[in-house]
């Protein structure tokens, strides 16, 4: 019912017009949402992503629910509490796949599965004393990695040169700065469990302070963990800066700083001859 007071007074004619929309209409058919779309296909441990659907399902009474699983594209899935929307913001932990089912009237239609992987952070410098590391050499084989100037950002990600280093015993890493007339100070992580961080227990692995002249060369040594397994792979990362502390792992926007990536391969104690 509508009741409309008119409150004009003058002469003439008074109009009053109003357009009736019609209620929408309820979903029909099976949802077909589609393929499932992240924001990004990597991130780093605890960062989000943002998911949505290919498809929109028109009409009313459309039921999301999205699901998760660490097992693989088409199996382990459970629901994740409270992703009842046509979009979802995961905070994401390990590599999961991620997939919607969008139900109209008792029908349901799942979403093609994304995966959605974990990735190591990404340091950076905006300046570097003279070229920074300008040599690493590591492990069996061995990696002897030169470079002539300064990286991109000054990081370095030389991940796919693959240096042996032997459980249970002590390793050695040498570093050679060119650094101008400033020390830096140097860490070395590895990433132990393979949790896409360096930052749990025993993964700061060795600390120490670069002479002030150059070219000059740290020698670093640590311990390969007999917990480690053999033949598996491990990231190593390499930070200094010259501001007299010990870098973090992950860290930006620093000034006067330099960070390169390798890996290791932990492998067993040779057979005595």
């Amino acid at each position: 019912v509508w009741y409309v007071q008119d409150a004009y007074s003058g002469s003439g004619t008074f109009t009053l017009s109003w357009t009736v929309v019609a209620p929408p209409a309820g979903c029909t058919g099976t949802p077909a949402p589609g393929n499932t779309i992240s924001s990004s296909a990597t991130v780093t441990p605890g960062g989000t992503v943002n998911l949505s659907l290919q498809n929109a399902t028109s009409g009313t009474g459309v039921t999301y629910q999205w699901e998760s699983s660490t097992t693989s594209s088409t199996a382990g899935y459970t629901n994740i509490s409270g992703a009842t929307s046509s979009t979802y913001t995961a905070t994401v932990t390990a590599n999961t796949w991620y997939r919607c089912k969008v139900t109209c009237s008792g029908s349901t239609g799942t979403s093609t599965a994304t995966q959605v992987t974990l990735a190591y952070c990404t340091p950076s410098s905006t300046s570097v004393d003279g070229t920074g590391i300008t040599n690493v050499t590591f492990g069996i084989g061995p990696v002897v990695n030169y470079t002539s100037g300064a990286e991109t950002n000054n990081y370095g990600n030389y991940s796919a040169q693959i240096g042996g280093l032997t459980q249970g015993v002590s390793a050695t890493v040498s570093m050679t700065f060119n650094t101008s007339i400033y020390p830096y100070t140097t860490a070395i992580y590895v990433d132990w469990n393979g949790d896409f961080d360096f930052s749990d227990a025993g993964e700061t692995v060795w600390t120490g302070v670069s002479s002030s002249t150059s070219p000059n060369t740290l020698v670093a040594t640590f311990t390969v963990p007999a917990s480690t397994t053999i033949g598996t792979n491990y990231r190593m990362r390499i930070g200094g800066d010259d501001s007299g502390v010990i870098p973090g792992a992950c860290a930006t926007g620093l000034t006067y700083a330099c960070f390169e990536d390798y890996t290791i391969n932990v492998q067993g104690t040779p057979l005595a001859t």
